[in-house]
């Protein structure tokens, strides 16, 4: 996935198109009706979604995928460490949050 994946200036406070927005979902076929358009929406968004919800996109790489398509290899790798960890629950929510965030501030000063 990281391999040919072009570098790329990123504007993390962007909004990408509807169609290139995160849907949450609980389970397939159980959207939440919660979207992301951009990072700071992510990042709100992650505080309150159902634990269950992150569990599942984490281990289906869908927040990977998501974030390259944004183009940000960085927050991809730790991602990719987070999942390696097998958390659960308000763990995990920390955990993201905090690479979440993390991420946003260090692009913000850039």
């Amino acid at each position: 996935m990281i391999e040919g994946l072009p570098e790329q200036k990123l504007d993390p406070l962007r909004i990408v198109p509807w169609e290139k927005s995160f849907f949450f979902y609980r389970a397939v076929g159980q959207p939440l009706g919660k979207v992301a358009s951009s990072y700071e929406e992510f990042a709100a968004q992650i505080k309150s979604i159902d634990a269950s919800s992150l569990e599942f996109h984490l281990l289906r790489d869908d927040f990977a995928n998501w974030f390259a398509m944004l183009g940000d290899r960085p927050i991809i790798r730790r991602l990719s460490y987070l999942k390696k960890k097998n958390l659960k629950g308000e763990e995990l929510r920390r955990n993201l949050i905090t690479i979440v965030e993390s991420r946003l501030s260090t692009l913000k000063q850039k």
